[in-house]
């Protein structure tokens, strides 16, 4: 795809009113989010929330800026497709602060998070301690 039709498409996705309800719907699923979980997050009242879920009311860009802040994401993120990845400086901390750590560490670190995600890390297959079990096979 050519910049220029990226462009349009993401153009297409932010004037989609439908595209944003079913992202942000997708989103709280991918999080197992309720729509209240959604309002403490973002800081929006949970009326707000249940009338734009329930397409009665299209978010506003400040509304939707709310609602990234408490997924953690940006708005590009947002918007983006799956093909590309942007980070949170949150995210690029993690990732530098993984960088320094040794195999051992990054399997413990691993373990620990999948434990405070519970049921939500299952869904996540690859880990640490598989590719590095794949790599010693090699």
């Amino acid at each position: 795809m050519t910049e220029k039709e990226n462009d349009l498409e993401m153009t297409r996705r932010v004037t989609d009113e439908d595209y944003v309800i079913k992202r942000i719907e997708e989103l709280c699923e991918q999080k197992h989010w309720s729509r209240y979980r959604l309002a403490k997050a973002s800081g929006i009242p949970h009326s707000t929330i249940f009338n734009m879920m329930n397409r009665t009311n299209t978010p506003t860009i400040s509304t939707l800026i709310k609602i990234c802040n408490g997924f953690g994401i940006t708005l590009s993120q947002f918007f983006a497709d799956d093909e590309s990845v942007t980070l949170t400086q949150q995210q690029k901390l993690l990732l530098r602060l993984w960088g320094t750590l040794e195999n051992e560490e990054r399997i413990r670190c691993e373990a620990y998070i999948r434990g405070v995600a519970g049921e939500r890390g299952t869904e996540i297959e690859t880990s640490i301690s598989d590719s590095k079990h794949s790599e010693s096979k090699k």
